[in-house]
């Protein structure tokens, strides 16, 4: 049976984005903590700014190829539009975007600080790649997830469920990469609130 979570349960278990020296779980506990929307979209926007990182790395390192490297370009358009979306809107709530990353040492050191399996320098296969990318779009899913609870501007709220249902499309696509076919793996769980243990991969 599915249970309700309380805000501070969601916060404990959710991910979301943080600056550089930071986890993604710590940054969306200060985000929740702070209630307001200008900390959550600024958490949200540095998730999105290390999906890109970590996306534009595999497909300009040729970690992918053929129908892999089509659907990672294609993902990576959706969140360099993503980011597009929340530096607006963190431009209207006359807030300052996070730093960027420069460097495979520091999404690195956000992906291990945000409790994500896997890292860029220890992709060896093409499989390697496509699971860093299944568990960075989960991360990315609960972000949203968690940040919806608190989230008070309605156009926000909006923003942040379309988003969310294209991450948790991203994850299907991605785990239908690894096991062609296979429904269960595809689509586990009848809701979206980006489960780190769903164990598709």
């Amino acid at each position: 049976m599915r249970t309700a979570l309380t805000r501070r349960q969601l916060v404990r278990g959710g991910v979301a984005a943080s600056t550089m020296g930071a986890g993604i779980l710590a940054g969306v506990a200060r985000a929740a903590q702070a209630q307001t929307d200008a900390d959550l979209v600024t958490t949200l926007l540095g998730t999105e700014t290390l999906a890109v990182f970590v996306y534009a790395h595999l497909v300009h390192t040729a970690a992918l190829t053929g129908e892999r490297e089509r659907l990672a370009r294609r993902l990576l358009a959706h969140e360099r539009a993503h980011v597009k979306a929340l530096s607006a809107a963190l431009d209207r709530l006359h807030a300052k975007p996070p730093p960027p990353l420069s460097n495979v040492t520091d999404a690195d050191q956000l992906l291990a600080a945000s409790k994500i399996p896997g890292s860029l320098t220890q992709v060896k296969s093409s499989d390697d790649a496509v699971r860093l990318l299944v568990r960075l779009e989960v991360a990315l899913e609960r972000g949203y997830y968690v940040a919806m609870s608190t989230l008070e501007d309605t156009e926000l709220q909006h923003t942040a469920a379309q988003i969310l249902a294209t991450e948790a499309q991203h994850s299907t696509a991605l785990v239908n990469l690894l096991f062609p076919g296979d429904v269960d793996k595809a689509v586990p769980e009848p809701y979206v609130e980006g489960n780190p243990g769903d164990g598709r991969i």
